[in-house]
């Protein structure tokens, strides 16, 4: 492999420049090496974790300076409507996650209701995060039930009508 002037590991950077837990000069270390470096590393996190200090933002309409607690509103009031979504996508994903597995079990036109309904719960619970937890909305629920009809009826149906279409034609 010829050294490119690339540095770093992952999405950004390709290979790294010098050393990191995982990797040194562009090798990957041993396992046995990574673990003699980890408590390194961990105080090195640890470190730069305790010297973190809030500083104060400039407001560029005005001029001033705010704190990021008034950049981001009152955090503290959504929070309740934030955590009442958190807690309910929850739900409903390890619920779709039970009825993905129920649907593995099982055979014949149970199994495609099963997977038709955890579908759904995955859409519910995902227009939960976006209603609830993205957005902050006081009404999450309703908006999250109008957005997985909306994206049920947008993407899934037309779908599974497609799927239905297929499956007649390939037995005919």
């Amino acid at each position: 492999m010829v050294d490119r002037p690339s540095i770093g590991v992952g999405v950004l950077r390709v290979r790294p420049a010098g050393h990191a837990l995982l990797y040194e000069n562009g090798y990957t270390r041993k396992p046995l090496n990574v673990l003699m470096v980890l408590p390194e590393f961990v105080m090195k996190i640890c470190r730069r974790l305790a010297s973190v200090r809030f500083r104060k933002l400039p407001r560029v309409a005005s001029g001033f300076a705010v704190d990021v607690a008034e950049l981001k509103g009152n955090v503290a009031e959504g929070l309740v409507s934030v955590v009442q979504a958190t807690r309910f996508a929850t739900a409903i994903f390890f619920l779709a996650l039970g009825l993905t597995g129920l649907s593995i079990l099982v055979h014949g036109n149970f199994r495609a209701m099963a997977q038709w309904a955890a579908t759904l719960g995955f859409v519910i619970a995902w227009a939960a995060v976006s209603a609830g937890i993205y957005q902050k909305n006081d009404d999450w629920l309703s908006g999250a039930c109008f957005k997985s009809l909306k994206w049920w009826g947008i993407i899934f149906v037309p779908v599974g009508i497609l799927n239905l279409v297929f499956a007649v034609a390939n037995n005919a």
